[in-house]
């Protein structure tokens, strides 16, 4: 929906309202309009970007020009991760702290309704963002964020080879991890025992053959038993019956076991961010 921004100066305190209109509109994966913002707003930055189904959308309009945009992906119940872009031409004009207002609003007034307005039984709520570094122009967000560092995160690349070699030690099995999370899978064996699981992000970067791969995890039973290389093998199986070509991921680059995993089928480091936390 659109909420008119007219009342709420103290988050467009840069922008005057009497001269500009500004507004914010929210937006789903199933918007038409959304891919050619994102394509706006992210290519002044050289950045990439991804339409994901589970995703909210969350732009800033001057005069009906889009000048920022905040994705917001659920990880898991009361956890997010934020990412927010705003066009070089209207940086340091206060759209970040507009948009990230509404955001967190956005979030309070979900978790209200959800919990009956007893304000005591909202858990706390984790909100994830990355910078590629921190420098002299960032840290006054990390401040007014309250934000404290989490990991350092390596982006990794995989053209699919032709073949796969490794074979795994017993027969698995696929499936949609729920009705409602169709990004998400499970890796279960012939009785229907879950081994890992893993969730896409599909057409990533607009392109239908190249997905991002995100929260492999293999469960604690079958962990230290020499299985994941094998396991992942599996799921690169999967994606490249699934027509994709091209795969991203990231990990922390303390997580030497995954690393090295990835490593060993041919991923390339990219770049290296820095992640950090903020709870609301």
């Amino acid at each position: 929906g659109t909420m008119e921004l007219d009342d709420l100066n103290i988050r467009l305190h840069e922008f005057d309202a009497k001269e500009d209109i500004i507004y914010l509109k929210t937006y789903d994966f199933r918007d038409k309009e959304l891919k050619s913002i994102l394509e706006e707003i992210f290519s002044t930055q050289n950045l990439s970007y991804e339409i994901d189904e589970t995703a909210f959308y969350y732009t800033l309009f001057k005069n009906r020009i889009p000048i920022c945009i905040g994705t917001l992906y659920p990880i898991s119940e009361n956890r997010y991760e934020c990412m927010i872009c705003t066009k070089k031409e209207f940086q340091n004009l206060g759209a970040f702290h507009s948009v990230w207002g509404y955001i967190v609003d956005d979030i309070y007034a979900f978790y209200s309704y959800k919990y009956k307005h007893k304000i005591n039984k909202i858990p706390s709520i984790y909100i994830e963002f990355m910078l590629k570094e921190v420098n002299e122009k960032n840290k006054h967000l990390i401040q007014y964020l309250r934000a404290e560092p989490l990991s350092t995160e390596l982006i990794m690349k995989l053209k699919m080879p032709k073949t796969i070699q490794e074979t795994t030690p017993f027969p698995l099995k696929v499936s949609p991890w729920s009705n409602k999370l169709k990004n998400k899978f499970r890796i279960s064996n012939s009785n229907d025992i879950d081994i890992a699981s893993f969730c896409i992000v599909r057409n990533y970067m607009s392109n239908k053959n190249t997905c991002y791969l995100f929260d492999f995890n293999i469960n604690e039973d079958y962990r230290g038993k020499g299985y994941g290389k094998q396991i992942f093998a599996f799921i690169l199986k999967e994606l490249k019956r699934r027509k994709y070509t091209i795969i991203f991921l990231q990990v922390q680059e303390s997580n030497t076991p995954a690393f090295k995993i990835y490593k060993h089928f041919k991923f390339e480091v990219l770049d290296k961010r820095e992640c950090f936390v903020t709870v609301i």
